[in-house]
């Protein structure tokens, strides 16, 4: 590795002109430069501590800065306040009254004034709108995309759960066909403009409860693209009786008869918790009902699944102060003994299988297809990476598929984990997803993904295969970039998302070794509380086509958000994520750079004078109230002292790590 000086950049207070880097020469208009300091590009931009920029107003006073034409508009979809007080405002973007898929930009601002802004902007739309398919019709053809026997809009009772899941009357499953500008290129984050066309934006949802967002084009009807909306977790089942005797919540319901009878239904807490049973037929809900004594023995996987809901649950109330999975208290219904049909018009197969719907609050759980319940798909870990599927759709809608989904994949697996480390304390089993599952036939486990070694598969479960622990590896990495996906999972959501995971183990545990790009690392962990914090944040700074740059750049201002610019945090997050192949943004090198400190008022008396001999550099800056370090920057604010005619010096140090 190269020895790097980086310069102290004060110039925020100095008033030095920054060099901007000249790959970025377009986003560096004149009335950009006024606003954004010189770390950001088209994709992040830091705002100048000196500039005070609301939120609300950002998008129409900035438009020349941001070079956003006449029919560009962008609306606010949501907005999140965090713990430490930062407000994150999501807006989508629009072009002639129709929203952009890919374009969004989050801005993220605390006391009303806006710190920094990321995400994807289609620039240079210049088209009208082409609408010759009627709604009706279009949504014929997504049909015939994803044919079923019935609709979730045909099933009463599915209708009836929704409308309870969100608290609204009028929900219904039945598609609205929003018209919508998308890329008729392969991936979502394109942004040639020329490749942009309006579409048919239809939410289908099968009987079965798994979905699909299909695209139609307003102008030919043939299907663009689709985007599933169900996880569809292939690992099978889980051990529920594993965790032995534990506390759950119930609700007396009327009984004309004697005793008193009761059915598993949460509604402790306004996002209640509900367990139903999927009656063998994909349109008969019926719910658990025990008589007399309140006990579940008889349907102890119901239970088990209900108990890991109200867990995770009250995983994320109290360690995120989050209610619900889209901290709008809205409900869960989950359906046990679910069926499966993974493919259009198939027959319901596949027992041993869970999924989340990516916002319509709908968790499937399977049973085993033995006798035996120690096989089952609910253990803790993965019922609580279900939960977070919808927690991650609410909070960054996250599209599921190629990087993208590899990271939908992971946050499920990370605060899966965090989740059972959270409720029973952390151990070796906790890196391994589905520990608690055994085979009936020999006690063996039958765990699914190892986030400790990626590489490690299970002999004993047949869907268990080996994941990179690298970005882009040549062991185990699925290529993304082809057109057909071959790995029939997305293009390798579940494999993919091993790189990811392992940056989290070492995140929390530390570790030293080498990557497969040859690079040696050396992590320091910062233990789970930490590292969870750490993940959840992240989420507000993941537009939803996000990459794995998009992450590891979101994971480092998570870290420096809630422990400072150059904390231990953020440096071993920035660590972390050069152990698995994604160092920080190379900065501008340079031999020793030297600046000319001013008086009390503390202005470079020349800044065009700057000496490049290590001899002048008599002082070294120490942190105080009046000084702050970041990853490449050192502001000294008003009140700062130094003698005529000192000298400064920038050093190489362990902080660029969290640089971004």
């Amino acid at each position: 590795m190269k020895n790097k000086i980086y310069f102290l950049i004060s110039i925020i207070l100095l008033g030095i002109a920054p060099v901007y880097a000249q790959k970025d020469s377009v986003f560096w208009n004149s009335e950009m430069k006024k606003i954004a300091g010189p770390t950001s590009n088209a994709d992040w931009i830091n705002i100048k501590q000196e500039i005070n920029l609301d939120p609300q107003t950002f998008f129409s006073k900035e438009k020349k800065a941001l070079a956003l034409g006449l029919n560009d508009d962008m609306r606010l979809n949501k907005t999140e306040k965090d713990k430490t007080g930062i407000t994150h405002y999501r807006f989508d973007q629009f072009y002639k009254g129709y929203k952009i898929i890919g374009g969004e930009f989050l801005l993220h601002a605390k006391e009303g004034k806006l710190l920094s802004a990321n995400g994807k902007m289609i620039k240079g739309l210049n088209k009208n709108p082409v609408i010759i398919i009627p709604k009706e019709e279009a949504l014929q053809k997504a049909k015939q995309f994803l044919p079923a026997a019935r609709y979730a809009w045909e099933v009463p009772q599915a209708e009836n759960n929704y409308k309870l899941i969100k608290h609204d009357e009028n929900a219904t499953y039945k598609p609205k066909g929003e018209l919508v500008w998308i890329s008729t290129e392969e991936s979502l984050n394109s942004k040639d403009p020329a490749a942009f066309v309006v579409a048919y934006m239809f939410d289908l949802y099968t009987s079965f409860l798994n979905g699909k967002r299909i695209f139609v084009n307003a102008q030919t009807g043939l299907v663009i693209r689709s985007l599933p909306l169900t996880s569809e977790c292939t690992p099978t089942s889980v051990n529920t009786n594993f965790y032995g005797v534990q506390n759950i919540f119930t609700r007396a319901v009327p009984n004309t008869g004697n005793p008193t009878a009761y059915n598993l239904w949460d509604d402790c807490q306004p996002a209640f918790i509900r367990t139903q049973h999927w009656n063998s037929t994909q349109s008969n809900y019926s719910d658990y009902i025990s008589f007399s004594n309140n006990g579940w023995n008889s349907q102890s996987s119901a239970a088990t699944s209900h108990w890991c809901v109200e867990t995770a649950y009250n995983y994320y109330k109290n360690v995120f102060d989050r209610d619900g999975w889209d901290s709008a208290r809205t409900g869960v219904i989950i359906l046990q003994d679910a069926l499966f049909c993974n493919t259009p018009m198939c027959t319901p197969t596949s027992p041993d299988n869970a999924s989340m719907g990516f916002g319509n609050g709908i968790m499937k759980v399977g049973n085993a297809g033995t006798v035996s319940t120690i096989d089952d798909y609910n253990s803790l870990d993965i019922i609580a990476h279900e939960f977070t599927h919808a927690v991650t759709a609410a909070s960054a809608q996250l599209v599921y598929e190629k990087e993208t989904g590899a990271l939908n994949e992971s946050y499920s697996d990370i605060l899966g984990a965090s989740c059972l480390a959270w409720r029973f304390g952390i151990n070796g089993s906790t890196w391994l997803i589905g520990f608690a599952r055994k085979d009936p036939s020999n006690g063996n486990s039958l765990w699914i993904r190892d986030m400790s070694n990626p590489n490690h598969k299970n002999p004993a479960t047949p869907i268990s295969v080996p994941q990179p622990d690298t970005y882009l590896s040549k062991s185990f990495w699925i290529g993304t970039t082809l057109a057909v996906d071959t790995s029939g999972d997305n293009w390798g959501v579940h494999t993919n998302s091993g790189v990811q995971n392992y940056m989290y183990y070492l995140l929390v545990n530390g570790g030293v070794g080498v990557n497969d790009n040859a690079n040696p690392f050396s992590v320091f962990g910062i233990g789970i509380a930490a590292a969870s914090d750490i993940a959840y944040r992240s989420l507000n700074y993941l537009p939803n086509t996000a990459q794995f740059a998009d992450a590891r750049n979101a994971w480092v201002h998570a870290a420096i958000d809630l422990y400072g610019p150059c904390s231990l945090q953020a440096i071993e997050t920035g660590k972390a994520w050069d152990a698995v192949g994604l160092p920080p943004p190379e900065i501008n090198e340079s031999a020793d750079i030297c600046g000319t400190l001013g008086a009390a008022i503390f202005t470079l008396t020349n800044p065009n004078i700057f000496s490049l001999s290590p001899n002048n550099c008599h002082m070294t800056v120490v942190p105080s109230s009046l000084v702050e370090f970041g990853a490449n920057k050192v502001i000294m604010y008003p009140g700062f002292h130094a003698q005529y005619g000192s000298h400064f010096r920038a050093y190489v140090s362990e902080c660029r790590y969290a640089a971004f």
